[in-house]
């Protein structure tokens, strides 16, 4: 909530200055407007001190309208758009309520999801090692634990970051760490 308070405000203010330059080619709307993606959705946030019916107009790169939609006597909304079969590149959406237009452009763009991320280091010389893990998105990532023979000795699934200790000092051979997500594996061998 602190976080979409803070974008609300800060455009809020952008929107301020557009007025104050007379850039903005529609009277200025008392309202504060954001896009935010997430995958191929884009969720428009709204928010108005006065309700009003609600006009959104979406425009592609080219300036053809691509969607319309009328909201009822309102002062604030959460609305989702699905562009999933929509080309990727730049969009306009036109939000016009009682008390003028906003504008404002989105680059629709795929997410690249980057993978978890793994370290692993010796932390003594008794064979303890210490494994850190941090995912970067909301999938899960598996552990797993092989001896130098390829059987596993060890899995566990974690759904945030974490960093362990693991003792290996049993295994003279020495051991295969393998962690993955749904986007990336990486893997790590160890000496005893």
């Amino acid at each position: 909530m602190k976080n979409l308070t803070l974008l609300l405000t800060a455009l809020v203010m952008s929107v301020t200055v557009m007025a104050n330059t007379n850039i903005e080619p529609f009277p200025a709307s008392k309202a504060t407007v954001a896009l935010v993606q997430s995958q191929d959705l884009l969720k428009l946030y709204f928010q108005s001190p006065d309700e009003s019916k609600i006009k959104i107009k979406i425009y592609n790169e080219e300036g053809d309208m691509i969607a319309s939609q009328s909201i009822a006597k309102t002062n604030g909304f959460i609305l989702p758009f699905n562009f999933e079969k929509l080309d990727y590149g730049m969009y306009t959406f036109e939000i016009t309520d009682a008390n003028g237009t906003l504008v404002e452009s989105v680059n629709y763009q795929p997410i690249i999801k980057e993978g978890v991320k793994a370290s692993l280091y010796k932390v003594d010389k008794s064979g303890r090692v210490r494994l850190s893990v941090v995912l970067n998105n909301d999938d899960a990532a598996v552990v797993k634990i092989f001896d130098a023979y390829s059987n596993l000795l060890h899995q566990e699934t974690a759904s945030k970051a974490f960093s362990r200790v693991y003792d290996l000092s049993k295994l003279s051979d020495g051991a295969y760490f393998r962690i993955s997500d749904n986007n990336k594996t990486v893997g790590f061998s160890i000496d005893n």
